[in-house]
This record gives structure tokens, sequence and C-alpha cells, in this order.
């Protein structure tokens, strides 16, 4: 399942979770979990982008759980950048997930997910 931050909840993770379904929710505040991704340390990829993966506990959440952070480069045309509703800071713009999808090997030995995580789930998967 994909999902946007509208359902980012500890309850619909819990739930899916117990149903035994695969699921990327765009976290609500991605701001919040830039420090722990940058804990985490990020891996560079390819183009410039970078991706941070730790396990965290939200407030009231029942576990912890897999979080991704990925950041990408700011486009260089300022409108471009303008159109990006990510979290934005310094050169790079930020986007967090939680997931219980497991990272794979793509055919260029770089983890991968199932599925794309920066793109968004709003129907460009």
């Amino acid at each position: 399942m994909l999902a946007d931050s509208g359902f980012f909840s500890g309850k619909l993770v819990t739930d899916l979770d117990q149903a035994g379904c695969g699921y990327i929710i765009v976290c609500r505040k991605a701001s919040s979990y830039l420090p722990l991704a940058e804990r985490a340390g990020f891996q560079d990829m390819k183009f410039g982008w970078g991706v941070a993966e730790f396990r965290f506990k939200p407030q009231k959440w029942k576990a912890e759980h897999r979080f991704i952070m990925v950041r990408r480069p700011l486009p260089e045309d300022p409108e471009e950048a303008k159109q990006l509703t990510l979290f934005k800071r310094g050169k790079y713009s930020y986007s967090a997930f939680v997931t219980n999808l497991e990272l794979q090997r793509g055919w260029s030995g770089e983890p991968t997910t199932r599925a794309p995580m920066w793109r968004s789930p709003s129907g460009n998967c």
C-alpha cells in the first residue's frame, strides 16, 4: 500500500502490520525526522540523492518501526524548486516514510526497495 501523509498514523501502521500488508506511508512533519536520519547517516546514491534508514517509535505508537528519509538536491531552476512540496533545508529537499518493505539490491548493487521511495504515492509511482 502506498499512502500520503494524510494516512500517517500508528493505528493504521499497526493494522497493516497485523494484516501482513506491505506499506510505504509518507510521514507528517518530515523535518522532525531529519536529526534521526542524520544520526543514522545518509547513504549517497546517484545524481546527488541520499537515503537514510533508522528505527523509531513515535509517541503513542505501540512499537518502533522502520523509517526512511530521502534527500534530493534542489533543482537549479528556482521555479522548479518552488514546486517541491517537500521539507527543504540548505541545498536539499527531504521526505520521510514509514515502511515495512525490505531493502533489496538493485542490478547496480545499490540498495533499493520494492517500490520507488522517492516518488509520490499520489499516483506517480
